[in-house]
């Protein structure tokens, strides 16, 4: 089977990727219910969740920023 969607890079984030990062991750968990609004700051904050665990992003071959993983390490207070 040949797929048609374009390829992307998986890589630990980039500092200046942080923002798109944080805005991409509150984007999906606030409109798909997972977290309340509330939540917005704490979704943004890629740079935080990039000091106490591994964060992953996935960039198109044009730059964006199409998805993101946060690997948590022990004992440390990111858990999703």
């Amino acid at each position: 089977m040949t797929s048609t969607a374009p390829a992307v890079e998986v890589r630990v984030a980039r500092p200046a990727e942080f923002t798109a990062i944080g805005e991409l991750t509150a984007r999906v968990y606030i409109d798909e219910r997972f977290s309340p609004a509330s939540a917005d700051a704490t979704l943004r904050d890629s740079r935080g969740r990039a000091r106490s665990a591994v964060l992953l992003v996935a960039v198109t071959p044009s730059g964006e920023v199409a998805g993101t993983v946060t690997i948590r390490l022990v004992d440390v207070p990111w858990e999703q």
